[in-house]
């Protein structure tokens, strides 16, 4: 028998995983230097973070993905996948993404390199959600846990070249990396979108709720996935543009600095002693 729709499930492997990740954040907080301390703005994209993978995985929200509704268990996916990693890679400040980077050592820096990260990202995401192991994994129950860390690392991994300090690619590399990441993603999401018949065994024995049957559970839920993805994807592609419109304007000035200083020197050269005596300071 199904449990009550309503009723709280918890997984307390991801109650102690924030709970890790808020004390170290905590203890990198307090031994940095004054000025190298997170601001208000910082800790709280952090928290955000840390809650949108905690609070899916504890809640109702956990009960009706493993009981009932695909389309609860892809929004789900796309809270601890999609939006949790990179608010917590935001929530570092830029002193802390570097540290965590020269820690990381020779390995880190391989599996965050942008070829590496983009590929891994796609093998999991889809990987995942595979009919034999999404079955397995939903009838089984305990290796949704492993389902679930394999989301967030795959999302911490895909972002991590977007925002790493120091950078891993340049704001024209980025986009370009953002572009392969939407081109590649959505195909999952259109396969729900569009198919007349379940993926899931699981989910089509499922006990039906609020009037969805299977495949317009699961239509439902392609249509959630792609939503999200585009939403995720066009935010990120705006950050990007901003920074390559605001690196050239930076760019441009300095340029223009070193002309205007250039030209003063010339016009100083070619002025007379009495000129120069009429403009010294």
């Amino acid at each position: 028998m199904s449990p009550s729709p309503y009723s709280f499930s918890f997984e307390p492997l991801f109650l102690v995983l924030p709970a890790v990740a808020s004390w170290f954040y905590w203890r990198a907080a307090r031994r940095a230097p004054a000025e190298q301390r997170p601001a208000g703005g910082h800790i709280a994209m952090f928290a955000i973070g840390l809650l949108l993978i905690a609070v899916p995985l504890n809640s109702p929200l956990e009960t009706i993905s493993d009981h009932y509704l695909l389309l609860m268990h892809l929004f789900q996916n796309a809270l601890i996948a999609d939006w949790g990693p990179p608010l917590v890679i935001l929530g570092l400040t830029p002193a802390m993404r570097t540290a965590l980077a020269e820690r990381g050592g020779r390995v880190f820096h391989a599996v965050t390199a942008p070829v590496v990260a983009l590929p891994a990202w796609l093998v999991i995401w889809y990987g995942v959600h595979v009919p034999l192991f999404y079955d397995w994994a939903l009838r089984a129950n305990w290796p949704l846990n492993i389902e679930h860390l394999l989301l967030i690392a795959a999302g911490l991994l895909f972002w991590w070249p977007v925002f790493a300090v120091p950078r891993r690619l340049q704001p024209l590399g980025t986009i370009a990396y953002l572009g392969i990441g939407f081109l590649t993603a959505p195909w999952l999401s259109l396969g729900y979108i569009f198919s007349s018949h379940p993926f899931y065994g699981f989910y089509e024995d499922a006990p039906r709720l609020w009037g969805l049957s299977a495949i317009r559970d699961q239509n439902f839920a392609g249509i959630l996935m792609n939503a999200d993805q585009t939403s995720i994807f066009f935010l990120a592609f705006a950050w990007s543009l901003l920074r390559v419109l605001a690196e050239e304007e930076e760019e441009q000035r300095r340029r223009d600095a070193v002309f205007l200083a250039a030209y003063d020197q010339q016009m100083l050269a070619r002025s007379t002693p009495a000129e120069r005596q009429t403009h010294s300071p």
